[in-house]
């Protein structure tokens, strides 16, 4: 876990950097538009240290997971390169485990249902037809059944994410973004030894026209 918080704050940094370095355009993302909405599905799996180490007593879980996100953007800092948002996603999700991965082979199926809570933070590289973002979210999950390692009930789902948006049509998005997430209860009930996924999702994203003002 603190590798995870650690490489999340060198890549917001790294991010904040390289928006200053991005020339100015002449009319600010997204039309000036402060709300967006959107729908997101994904595919978490095995994470990187599972994936490395051959030696599966140590890593003795296997959590899948797929994703259905609803997500409302609000703009909170509008800019003519650089956007900061507040990301909101209520979600249902399905999973597929099994207890004790290295002897068993028997799968369980299970369920999540959450809400994250996040920052987004959008590099506009051409005039509103691509931008790539990064963002960190945490929010309260219930997941009834989880591997022996961690005990279920009310978590904490902690995600850190890089993404793209490309243009379809005018006002709506393509949304591609790769990352992270760990879930843990913040040692309120043991075992609490986290869960790990690397994640790959991708929906669509719709900008609202921004009101006129007389």
């Amino acid at each position: 876990m603190k590798n995870f918080i650690r490489v999340s704050f060198v890549m917001a940094i790294m991010h904040v950097l390289c928006s200053n370095l991005l020339p100015a355009q002449d009319a600010r993302i997204f039309n000036n538009s402060r709300h967006k909405i959107g729908f997101i599905t994904g595919y978490g799996g095995r994470n990187i240290s599972q994936l490395l180490d051959k030696d599966k007593t140590k890593n003795n879980y296997d959590y899948k997971v797929v994703f259905f996100q609803l997500q409302y953007y609000y703009s909170v800092l509008i800019k003519k390169s650089f956007g900061l948002d507040i990301l909101i996603q209520p979600q249902y999700n399905i999973t597929e485990f099994k207890y004790l991965y290295y002897r068993s082979v028997e799968k369980t199926n299970g369920y999540e249902y959450g809400l994250n809570i996040g920052l987004l933070a959008r590099i506009n590289v051409l005039t509103d037809a691509f931008s790539f973002y990064f963002f960190l979210s945490s929010g309260p999950h219930y997941i009834p059944e989880m591997p022996e390692r961690q005990t279920g009930g009310f978590l904490f789902s902690s995600n850190v994410f890089l993404g793209v948006n490309i243009r379809i049509v005018k006002n709506l998005y393509l949304d591609i973004r790769p990352g992270l997430r760990h879930l843990s209860n913040l040692n309120l009930k043991l075992p609490n030894y986290g869960i790990n996924n690397l994640v790959i999702s991708g929906g669509v994203m719709y900008v609202f026209k921004p009101k006129a003002h007389n």
